[in-house]
């Protein structure tokens, strides 16, 4: 098998393309600036592979080189990050809005079912 074959299977082995498990080593928890050695570690794929995935995620504007081969996320991958949590955000106001209803419901059987029985204040 070619270095470009046996690099094609092992960047599939966990279904994902090779440019996808490159972004995902960029999370918070890691490394922000990252070369071809680290992002190689990590993924078993030649140094040449990732060398050249990197330099088209940086041309898409995924990452941003920063220094001698090394990259960092760049403003589409923090577009797409802004645009996931914009979504997150308007699904957890509708939740809101969802369960204030809801409690407006309970607080109106509660208080006609407080009405239903007499008080020890009546005489």
């Amino acid at each position: 098998m070619t270095d470009g074959v046996q690099s094609e299977v092992a960047a599939k082995e966990n279904g994902l393309p090779l440019e996808l498990r490159i972004l995902e080593l960029f999370h918070a928890g890691n490394l922000v600036v990252l070369g071809p050695t680290d992002v190689q570690k990590h993924t078993g794929v030649s140094k040449g592979t990732v060398s050249a995935k990197l330099k088209v995620l940086a041309q898409a504007g995924y990452l941003k080189p920063v220094g001698a081969g090394k990259y960092q996320p760049g403003g589409k991958l923090f577009s797409l990050a802004v645009g996931y949590l914009g979504l997150v955000m308007r699904q957890l106001d509708q939740v809101q809005r969802i369960t204030i209803e809801n409690l407006a419901g309970v607080r109106e059987a509660l208080e006609q079912l407080a009405g239903a029985f007499p008080t020890g204040d009546q005489t």
